[in-house]
This record gives C-alpha cells, structure tokens and sequence, in this order.
C-alpha cells in the first residue's frame, strides 16, 4: 500500500484530533510504571489511524505487509546507519549527562541491573512499535517523497512534538522544559527520517532509535532529574545540521 500525499495529511490531522480523549486521562489519579501518565495509552493512536487507512486502501495483505516492516532489519544494507540508529541516543545521553555534571548538576541514585535494563529496553521498544507503524512506516515515504527529507522530518517533528504538549502541560512541566523538549522532538524527527532513508526505507531502525530515547533516561543515575533538555537539545539539533551538510543530496526511492 503507497498512501498518496493527502491521506498522509490527513493522517497526521486525525492523529491529533484522535488523542484529544486521552488528555482527559492525565485528570485521573492513575499512577503508571516509569512515572508515565495515563495518556500515554494515546501511543495507540499513529498505529490505529494508519491502519484503518490501510485496510481500506490494500485489505488484510496490505496489513500484514505493513505489521511485519518492524521485523525488516535485514532489508538494512548499510550497517553502519543501523548502528548509527542504535548508538546515537546512548551517545547523546552520556554525553548530555557528563556535560550536566561538568555545569554543576548533581545527580544522584541507583543505576539499574543488566536484567532490569533489558526489560526496560524490551518495554520501551514495544510501546514503540505502535507509534513508528504510524510515523515511519505509514508517514514518512510519502512526506520525503513530496518535501525532502529534511522537511519531512520538520513537519511530522512539530506535529510529534504538538502531540506531547498537552500531557507534558498536565505532567507540570515547566515552560522552558517543554520548549526545549519539544526542540528536541522535533531534531529526533529529523535525524529519524535521514536514518530511514538511509537504511532503505525500513521500519526497524527507527524503532531501535525511538525506544532508545525512552529508556535511556532511566538507565542514568537519578533518571529523568539527569535529563537536561536544553543539553540534550542542543546535541541533537548538532547531530541533524551534520545530517543535512552531508547528506541532504540523497536520492530516495520511490
């Protein structure tokens, strides 16, 4: 199934328009594992729009077709992006971490075990799975396909980003943290879509990537009072004009 340019803009629409019930969900006192919020069953919702569409527009091979992409990191030729794709989030984390500490930040707390990483890792690349369905292997062809690769990724990183602003608001948030994690969304976007270009159009990495950015936080002592989002920020927007300098003249395949 190739969804046509306005399915894909509506898709991103509907996905906005479909989590607004999930928001109510922050209003009730449920407490999650990881400190998450309730709202984020709404991960649901990439995967249900873009299946509907794709029911409607290829039936159940269509569906099948498209559910096993996330297995299709043996389609991947270049090695070197799909290590890119699994070692760049650890990377930055590290790096954003020891910079904090070089600053003054202070941090402290346990470190999680190897098992306990593992089931972390295997949570998060799970919750992953049901958003990247949408986001990459529904989404991201047809926008770079019209836009550039560059582009593409800005536009599906603001409606990313726009997506977490409400649960992020009802989490207490403070203003400057949004702002700079929603920088953030928006570079990881980016960087996503030049990971899928590169590793011919797969599902995969991009799922090894996203999860990555979930679970680090809670490998680093101290989790998420460790993560700095205007570091981080800064990292990632380094690591996409790097992306875009070298590799902005991709041929992509249609």
């Amino acid at each position: 199934m190739k969804p046509d340019i306005h399915k894909t803009y509506l898709f991103l629409a509907l996905v906005l328009l479909a989590s607004l019930p999930f928001y109510a969900l922050n209003l009730a006192a449920i407490s999650l594992p990881f400190g998450l919020p309730p709202s984020v069953a709404m991960i649901v919702v990439p995967f249900l729009v873009a299946a509907v569409f794709i029911w409607r527009s290829g039936g159940s091979r269509a569906i099948k077709a498209w559910s096993i992409s996330i297995l299709d990191v043996k389609r991947v030729t270049d090695k070197r992006w799909l290590l890119f794709a699994v070692a760049i989030v650890p990377v930055m984390s590290l790096v954003s971490y020891s910079v904090g500490l070089l600053t003054g930040q202070s941090v402290s707390g346990a470190v999680p075990g190897v098992g306990e990483m593992l089931l972390i890792a295997s949570v998060f690349w799970v919750g992953a799975i049901f958003e990247e369905l949408g986001w990459t292997a529904f989404a991201t062809k047809p926008l770079q396909k019209r836009h550039g690769i560059f582009i593409a990724g800005l536009l599906l990183g603001i409606v990313w980003a726009a997506w977490h602003v409400v649960p992020f608001i009802q989490m207490g948030r403070a203003a400057d943290w949004i702002v700079f994690h929603g920088l953030t969304i928006v570079g990881n976007r980016i960087i996503m879509g030049y990971v899928f270009a590169r590793t011919d159009q797969t599902t995969s990495p991009a799922l090894f990537y996203h999860a990555a950015l979930n679970f680090m936080p809670e490998f680093l002592p101290g989790k998420y009072v460790s993560y700095n989002p205007m570091i981080f920020a800064i990292l990632v927007w380094l690591v996409v004009g790097l992306l875009y300098i070298k590799n902005n003249k991709i041929k992509l395949r249609h």
